[in-house]
């Protein structure tokens, strides 16, 4: 009986359980000099990857990634779903 009322309760979790994930901004600029001036300018990035991944993944040793900001945004990410607002564009909006 108690591992039935177990089995029971591991399937209702998923119900009151939520989803989160982080949202990080940075500035992106190439550490190339011999680049064109058009090219090495900075643009700003919105991405899931910590600064560690995102690094290692788009190339270190090519890239100037600089933290601006981060902030946690409820829900889910998939089926390529935008990420959430910064509090602080919202705070303008309002």
């Amino acid at each position: 009986m108690k591992n039935i009322l177990f089995v029971v309760f591991l399937i209702s979790l998923p119900r009151y359980t939520n989803a989160a994930y982080r949202v990080y901004q940075y500035m992106i600029a190439s550490n190339n000099k011999n680049m064109a001036v058009n090219q090495t300018k900075p643009r700003y990035v919105l991405s899931t990857l910590d600064p560690r991944s995102y690094k290692s993944y788009h190339g270190a040793n090519l890239l100037k990634v600089e933290l601006l900001r981060t902030w946690l945004c409820p829900g889910y990410t998939g089926k390529n779903k935008e990420y959430c607002k910064s509090p602080l564009n919202r705070m303008v909006t309002k």
